[in-house]
Order: structure tokens, then C-alpha cells, then sequence
């Protein structure tokens, strides 16, 4: 009989404000199988929670293999033809996954494995930096020793300044020491067999004599392998061993770190990886391992696997291998200038910012080989990427998306390895009012196991704060057109609505013009309401109520052509609150009682109609509005001109463009239809229900709201513009952004939090506001470019 899981949850009230931690508690009728069982939890609210902060007791929370396969395919999409082989990690409290595509030895054909050891480059700095800081912790070393206060004068009359230039300098690469590894690679160039060479790490430092120095020590900030070999020989001076065995005593046996060694100073059992480069650029991929890799020495000499980088990053970076204030002493960074690699650098570890993290790093790469080791703090996550050959990309633009949506997904696997396990999940306080809401954990039938039917489940009901803040009152603008309109015509009065946080069951507004019967000039019963109910009118024919559904809404509404000369009235239509229908209303009306609570758009209170018995009554001459443009049922192309027009599209695919004979300040309603909207300036667009598409010129200032259905967001087109446009109502997931002939891509953007919004700018100029938006949630797979 299979083993039956019973499943609860508590507490029942989870409060943002005060990051309330969660409880999944797993009970197994009998101990599980040495394996474990493997449960599926299904979990549609699972980004409610701070999944950083998880912990597990029992059991381990695993990637589902559908979304494995899926990075695997994606590694062996990415790998290019210089690049035999790669093996690369992702590391996070939600899910692991450790990967290998590819090859170890081009001439054997042999399969690359995920825990496979590679050359691992200047990754051997932070070993090294982290064995200096225990040094320093220890008071055997001080960062403001300098070169003459531990190395001979053999080494140190060769090094301008020498007596100047400290450890703290040359672990940040701020010495102005040059670079060994210029001369040696120049040399390489017609003696290739300088990199079989056995070099003792003086004769290293040889290669900088008579070389200017890069600046003054302290003065700047420039790369220089040659620091960290003076670093590695400051290390042996201090205590008399060697730099390798300190690495290994210090750091290695520590962590129980079994394949990770330092080349040359170490024997290595099983080897690593074969290297792989066209060092004749013949397009041939030349087998390179048996360069000697003393070379690079306390620079880069040290071979490692993924794993073993995890968790000497994971250590590192949470303060197992030192003290609090040596680590932020070691984190403390300084610019990097001119430098693709790194934005800062501390002492032995870089840092790097992408749209959606921030990470300390370091990059790696000796003959054949290329590594990356980075780690996110705010997330808890690890990325490790070793690759066999040459390549100038990332293989983390290509794996971190599928891996970002997999774990954010509404489901996970939880191996439970002990009959009684727990998760621990903090729910997220992301800082916005959303109201009361409910997150569901059940775990899903399996292969293995039973659930217990009446314990499958549990629900936790998330507020924001014990004392829940109201939500935003709508915010209503009426406006009306024409203002001027005449019996004798065959005229409409159309008066419409912009309301911005429209409750989803509708709202209930009022508006009255406060003289009876000015109702009685138009035929109610031809009203046509778009985006409404009908009107609901008061007993004194002044004013009406009405339900919108729609946050551009409208009200058609024909004149009546009696034959009574009445001259020229003026009526005035306002919204109005509750608190200002007046006590007549108050007892006549019947709908007063459910007109909801909003606030009202100061700057369109309302409007004044002027209404005559024919154009031909003589009065002096009043400014009047732009007529408004309507669409057809077929699709329209409408050029808008002038200034201050109000536009309607109709229901089919329609063009409107507002970039050429526009001067702005117009309000653009596409209506339904996949339409296509080109912007001018400082005009307000809806785009209605449909696919549409909006494109940005050199106007800017508009505000865009695209309306039910999957849009396109061109924020960018050949050229920028000359402020951001605002996008009220952008979906992730669902609408695109675009950027098209700036010859840019995603890592060229700056995304950036601006309060609850988010700012996207490209070469130093503002695209677009999302408004509602978080940076970080924006992926790669949001935009496009073309």
C-alpha cells in the first residue's frame, strides 16, 4: 500500500505588512522510500510569496521536469559552433537545476557532464581575495601593507611606487600596476610556446619591467592580472606556505569543495574538460589543454565544477567564510572605467546590475576555457556558467527567462525525504494596497503516494495591513460636443466620460444641470448610451443618473426641432457628488441612494450648451470646439489636424494618425477593431477592445490606455521621443512593448522604479511610463525590437 500524505496549513491569516510566514506541513502515514516521494502542490497565488526567504525541513523543493527539458533545450540552442561544450547552474530556494550540453573532448566525442571540472580563470581571484581577507581578519595581514612591507627588493625595484601601492589597491585593481598578460600574449603572437612554459611567479612579474604604469596608485581604476600575483606572493611572504595549500586549508576542506583545485601547484585526479580555440584563426578549433597554466598562476590557475562554485559563491556571499564587517569591507565597491565586464569592483569581486537584479560577480577566461559565477543577494540565486571554447555571449540571456517564468509558475515539486516535512514561506509585502486575498495550496494525486481526502488542501486569506487602507475613489471627467447646436439641424448632443480606477461592477454618477426641464430640448427616448445603462432621469427634467461600465463612455442624445421660438438657451451639465445633489434630488430622485462615492476631474467639471431655434439668430461670435471626427463601421484612415479635436473610430481596423498635421491636446477614442494609432503630442488615446498597436514619434507627452485585448506599445520608431509617453494599462504577458530602428536591444534599456510606476529610457532619453508597473518584473520577453 502506498504511503498516504496528509497535508494542513496555518496560520489562516497572512498580513503583508508584517511578512507573516506560512506553514505547509507535510505528515506521511509510514517513512518515505530511501528516494523520497516526489508531490506534486498546486499553488495559484504562489507569487504572493517571498520566495527567497523559503526554507525546507524533510524534504527539498525541485524544478518540475517539464520546465528541466526546457532549459536543457535551451542550453543546447545557445551553445555556438566555437563553443564544444557548457555546463551551467541555476541555484534558488524555489528550485535547481545543474545542466551540460555539448562535449568534453572533441577528438573522443565524450559527452559533457553537469558536474564536470573546467578551467576556471580569474574566478581564482576571489579564492584568493577571501584567503587575504581571513588573513586580515586574523591581523597576519593589513590592507594598507604595502609592496616593500612584504616582497623583496628583486621583485619590487622593477614596480614604480612600489612602496605606495597597497593590498587594498591591488585587489581592487587600483594600483596603476600594468598587465603582464599584454607583453605575454604579444610575445605568444609569433611564440605560441610560451604557454607550455613552467613560470615561477617572479618571472611573471618580469614581464612588466620598463612598462609605464597605468596611473598612480589609487588615482584610478584599470584591470591588471599582475595585482593578483603580487597578491598571491604576499600571501606566501605573510605565511610561509604556499598560496594553494592557504586556499585549500582556508577555503576548500572547509566547504568540502571535492573538485576544485589550483593547477600545477596541485595534482588533479580525473583531469578536466579539454580547451578548445582557433589559436592560428585557420577556423580550426585547436585542443589547447596542455597549456601550462602557471601563466596565470594566482590569477587564474584554479579548475572547479558548478556545484563546487555554488556553493563556495553561497558561502561567500552569506558570511560563512567571514566576518560581517571584513565581508563588506570586501563588497565595497569602486567604479569600473571602460570596462564591459564589470559596473564596480571590489576587493577580488565585481558587480553587475540587469533590468531585473543586481549581482556580485566575476567573469573568468584562459585559453579554451570561459566562466561566470554570479550571485543575486536580494534572491538568494546562483549562476554558474563554465564553457570549453570562445564565446562573446552570455548563455544567461538565453536560460533565465524560462527559468524566471518556471519558478513563478502554479506549481512546484516537493521531494519529501523524512515521514514529517515543512515548508516555510514568508508572503510578500510588495508595498501596494490590493485588498483582501485568498492563496490555495493542494497537493495533486501522484504516482507513489495517496492524499488524504479531507487534508489535501489549505487556504490562507493575505491583507495588506490589519487596518486595511480604502480603495482610490474613481476620478470622473464629463466633457460635451458640440457646444453650440441648433434646432433646425439634425444635431446630436453627445456628452462622454473619462474615469480613471472604475470599480469592475460599474459606477453610479450623477449630473444635473440645476434648470428644470432643460432635458425636455432633447429626445430621451433616442438616447444612445455607449459603455452605460439608460438614463435615469430626475422629476424636474435638470439632470439624470446613470451606470457607466466603461471608462470612456458616452451618451448620444437628439435635439428636439419643435416650432417653439425659445431664442437662445445656455445649460450647463455638471457632474455631481453625493454630497452635492441637492435636498430636492435628494428626495426625488430615486437613485440617489446607490450614486457611488468618487471624486471628480477639476479640469472637466462639465460643459455649457448653447442651444438655438436656428444658426441664423445673430449673436456675437463665441470661440468654438473643433467638430469631432467620427469613423465608419468600415476601416477608416483619419488624419487628425489642428489642435484640441476629439476623434471616434469605429468598429473596424482603423488608422488614425495624429503625427502630421496635429499640433496636439487631442483625445483620441479608436473604439473596437484591431486599430493602429501614430502619435503626436500630448494627446490622450484609447485604444478600445482589440489588438492594437500605438507608435511613438518625436511628439511624446501623450497618455495611452490600450483597452481590452493584446497591444503593441511602439514606445521608440527610428527615433526617440521628446518626453515618455504614459501607458495607463499595460499587461504583462499580454501587450508588447516596441522599439524599432535604434539598433538597440534589452540590456541597452534602463528600467528603473519610479514610485508605483516604471520608467523605461534608452541612450539617455525617456521612452515610456508604465504606470502600476514593477521594474523588476519586466523581462526580455515583454518587448521587441526590430
Amino acid at each position: 500500500m502506498n504511503p498516504i500524505i496528509s497535508f494542513t496549513t496555518e496560520p489562516e491569516l497572512l498580513i503583508e505588512e508584517e511578512e507573516t510566514v506560512s506553514l505547509l506541513n507535510f505528515n506521511l502515514s509510514e517513512p518515505p522510500p530511501a528516494t523520497g516521494i516526489v508531490v506534486n502542490i498546486n499553488a495559484p497565488n504562489l507569487s504572493e510569496f517571498d520566495l527567497t526567504k523559503t526554507q525546507v525541513e524533510g524534504g527539498e523543493i525541485t524544478l518540475e521536469p517539464e520546465l528541466q527539458q526546457q532549459l536543457n533545450d535551451a542550453l543546447d540552442g545557445t551553445r555556438v559552433e566555437d563553443v564544444p561544450g557548457a555546463a551551467v547552474a541555476i541555484v534558488s530556494p524555489f528550485g535547481s537545476w545543474f545542466g551540460a550540453s555539448g562535449v568534453a573532448n572533441l577528438e573522443n566525442n565524450t559527452p559533457l557532464q553537469p558536474d564536470d571540472r573546467f578551467q576556471i580563470g580569474s574566478i581564482t581571484k576571489t579564492f584568493v581575495a577571501t584567503t587575504v581577507m581571513q588573513l586580515v581578519e586574523e591581523g597576519k595581514l593589513s590592507l594598507e601593507d604595502t609592496l616593500t612591507t612584504w616582497l623583496p627588493e628583486s621583485i619590487t625595484a622593477d614596480i614604480p611606487s612600489a612602496e605606495e601601492i597597497t593590498l587594498e589597491q591591488l585587489l581592487q585593481h587600483t594600483s596603476g600596476v600594468a598587465d603582464y598578460v599584454d607583453v605575454l600574449f604579444t610575445q605568444a603572437a609569433t611564440n605560441p610556446g610560451v604557454f607550455l612554459t613552467d613560470w615561477q611567479p617572479e618571472e611573471l612579474i618580469d614581464f612588466i619591467d620598463g612598462v609605464e604604469p597605468l596611473f598612480a596608485p589609487g588615482e584610478s581604476w584599470q584591470y591588471s592580472n599582475t595585482n593578483f600575483i603580487l597578491a598571491g606572493l604576499i600571501v606566501e611572504a605573510a605565511t610561509g606556505n604556499n598560496i594553494a595549500d592557504e586556499i585549500r586549508t582556508r577555503i576548500l576542506e572547509p566547504l568540502n569543495l571535492e573538485n576544485t583545485f589550483f593547477a600545477e601547484e596541485e595534482e588533479i585526479p580525473g583531469g578536466y574538460v579539454s580547451g578548445y580555440w582557433d589559436f592560428n584563426q585557420d577556423g580550426t578549433l585547436d585542443n589547447i589543454t596542455s597549456a601550462n597554466l602557471s601563466w596565470t598562476w594566482a590569477t587564474g590557475a584554479m579548475v572547479s565544477n558548478t556545484e563546487d562554485l555554488d556553493t563556495f559563491a553561497r558561502s561567500l556571499f552569506k558570511g560563512e567564510l567571514l566576518e560581517p564587517e571584513t565581508l563588506n569591507k570586501m563588497l565595497d565597491t569602486t567604479p569600473a572605467i571602460d570596462n564591459n565586464n564589470y559596473s564596480s569592483y571590489g576587493l577580488g569581486v565585481g558587480t553587475i546590475e540587469s533590468p531585473n537584479r543586481f549581482w556580485y560577480i566575476h567573469r573568468g577566461q584562459t585559453l579554451g576555457y570561459r566562466s561566470n559565477m554570479w550571485y543575486a543577494p536580494e534572491d538568494d540565486l546562483t549562476y554558474i556558467e563554465l564553457i570549453n571554447g570562445f564565446s562573446d555571449d552570455n548563455l544567461v540571456r538565453d536560460l533565465f527567462p524560462p527559468f524566471r517564468q518556471g519558478i513563478a509558475d502554479d506549481n512546484f515539486n516537493f521531494t519529501i525525504t523524512e515521514q514529517d516535512a515543512q515548508i516555510s514561506l514568508p508572503v510578500a509585502n510588495d508595498g501596494e494596497i490590493e485588498g483582501e486575498e485568498t492563496a490555495t495550496f493542494t497537493v495533486e494525486a501522484g504516482e507513489g503516494y495517496e492524499v488524504e481526502s479531507d487534508a489535501s488542501s489549505g487556504t490562507f486569506t493575505i491583507v495588506d495591513s490589519l487596518l486595511e487602507p480604502p480603495a482610490p475613489l474613481p476620478n470622473v471627467a464629463l466633457g460635451a460636443f458640440p457646444n453650440r447646436i441648433a434646432e433646425d439641424e439634425d444635431n446630436l448632443l453627445t456628452l462622454f466620460f473619462e474615469i480613471n480606477d472604475l470599480p469592475q461592477d460599474g459606477l453610479y454618477v450623477y449630473i444635473d444641470s440645476e434648470t428644470p426641464q432643460s432635458l425636455s430640448q432633447f429626445d430621451l427616448n433616442q438616447a444612445v448610451v455607449n459603455g452605460g445603462e439608460s438614463l435615469i432621469v430626475n422629476p424636474d427634467l435638470s439632470g439624470f443618473a446613470i451606470k457607466l461600465f466603461a471608462d470612456d463612455a458616452s451618451i448620444e442624445i437628439p435635439l428636439i426641432a419643435d416650432e417653439i421660438e425659445e431664442g437662445i438657451i445656455d445649460i450647463t451639465y455638471e457632474l455631481k457628488t453625493r454630497d452635492e445633489i441637492s435636498e430636492e434630488d435628494l428626495t426625488a430622485i430615486e437613485t440617489v441612494d446607490f450614486v457611488s462615492d468618487y471624486i471628480i476631474n477639476p479640469q472637466m467639471v462639465g460643459e455649457t450648451i448653447t442651444v438655438f431655434d436656428t444658426f441664423f439668430v445673430i449673436e456675437p461670435e463665441i470661440p468654438v470646439k473643433p467638430e469631432p471626427i467620427f469613423g465608419s463601421l468600415e476601416a477608416d484612415i483619419i488624419e487628425v489636424s489642428g489642435s484640441g479635436g476629439l476623434i471616434f473610430g469605429g468598429d473596424s481596423d482603423d488608422l488614425i494618425d495624429a503625427s502630421i498635421s496635429s499640433t496636439g491636446s487631442n483625445r483620441i477614442y479608436a473604439g473596437s477593431g484591431d486599430d493602429t494609432a501614430i502619435l503626436g503630442i500630448s494627446d490622450r488615446v484609447v485604444g478600445g477592445e482589440g489588438a492594437d498597436k500605438f507608435f511613438a514619434t518625436s511628439g511624446g507627452d501623450n497618455i495611452l490606455t490600450g483597452g481590452a485585448g493584446a497591444d503593441q506599445f511602439w514606445i521608440a520608431t527610428a527615433e526617440t521621443p521628446d518626453s515618455a509617453n504614459i501607458i495607463t494599462d499595460f499587461t504583462s504577458g499580454e501587450d508588447v512593448l516596441g522599439i524599432a530602428g535604434l539598433g538597440i536591444g534589452f540590456d541597452d534599456l534602463s528600467i528603473s522604479q519610479q514610485d508605483d510606476n516604471t520608467l523605461i529610457a534608452a541612450n539617455n532619453s525617456d521612452l515610456a511610463i508604465l504606470e502600476g508597473i514593477v521594474a523588476e518584473s519586466l523581462i526580455v520577453d515583454n518587448f521587441a525590437f526590430g
